[in-house]
This record gives structure tokens, sequence and C-alpha cells, in this order.
């Protein structure tokens, strides 16, 4: 009995580890054939009341990750207005910076190129887990105070930036525009 339990409750914990992980749907794939390494070929996202969800597919991400101080910097358009915002023209109002293995996150709310509020996540308000084998890296983001009254919209841009702590990789997705459903 004590046997069967404990393979139902092992069971149960799969599909809860699964799911978090499936739940966060494919808003992007890359038509690209010669991928770089570090490059993404896959964004997901995910939002609700309390988190941001993001799921990215990179090339070689088992590299990305060995260095210490690899960082990921995603840059997001909020309000589909490329004059507010960091860089008139592309108008980045959400900075999120992830150092990778030392698992750190910070963002940047803008405005008009100035910085309006930066905050550095505690533990347990934000994760980021990598499934290497799938080059698969998922990151979380608690919707704290400086994020809440922040909601992605139906649509927005997205450009990433990749640094392993002595070069920065700026042009891997050029700024790609996406369509929520």
């Amino acid at each position: 009995m004590k046997m069967k339990l404990f393979v139902v409750l092992l069971f149960i914990c799969t599909l809860f580890t699964l799911s978090a992980a499936d739940d966060i749907p494919i808003v992007w794939n890359s038509s690209e054939k010669n991928l770089k390494d570090f490059q993404t070929y896959a964004f997901g996202f995910l939002q609700n009341d309390e988190e941001y969800k993001f799921m990215f597919q990179i090339r070689s991400l088992n590299k990305l990750m060995e260095n210490e101080n690899s960082m990921l910097t995603v840059y997001l358009d909020t309000d589909n207005n490329s004059n507010t915002g960091r860089f008139e023209g592309q108008g980045w109002d959400l900075q999120l910076n992830v150092l990778l293995k030392r698992h750190v996150v910070s963002s940047i709310v803008w405005s008009e190129n100035e910085i309006k509020s930066s905050y550095t996540f505690n533990n347990g308000e934000f994760s980021v887990n990598a499934q290497v084998d799938d080059n698969m890296l998922y990151i979380t983001v608690k919707k704290v105070v400086y994020l809440k009254n922040i909601k992605i919209g139906k649509k927005f841009v997205l450009f990433e930036e990749h640094s392993n702590g002595k070069e920065k990789t700026k042009d891997l997705m050029k700024g790609v525009e996406i369509n929520l459903k």
C-alpha cells in the first residue's frame, strides 16, 4: 500500500513539473536555417495577474549556462508605442536582466529614456530553470509592486541580448514583433 501511494505521489509531482513547463504557449518560432550558438529559435510567453512566464529555446544553451557571467537581457515594448520607453524609435518599456548561472533577476521600467523604477528580485519572486538537453530556458517573474501595472498587450516587441561576460550578442532576435491571441 505504501509503495502504491508513493508511486501515485511521484506521478502527481511529475505531472505538476511537466505542466509548469508545458503551460507556456510558444508565440514565436524562427525561420532561420543556420542558427548560431546562443541564438533563440523559439519563444513562449504567458502572463496572469501574478506573474510573467517566459520560455526561450536557445541553441547551445548548455554553453551559455556554463559561464558565471552569462546574462540574458530581454527588452519589451509593452505599450505598442515606439516613441515611449528606452531608445526613441524602439520604445523598450520593460527590461529584464537575468544572470543565468547565478540566478539573479532584475528589472528596469523605462519612461522617456529615463529609468522610472528598477528592482532586483528576491528569492521566491522569480525562478530560472534550464533544461539544457532540450535547449529550453524557463524564466518566471512575479509581478511585484514595481511591475503590477504593466500588462503586456496583444502585440509586443521582444529583443534579447546575451552576454558571456566579455562580449555581447545583440542581434539575435532583431526586435521580433509578437502578436498574442
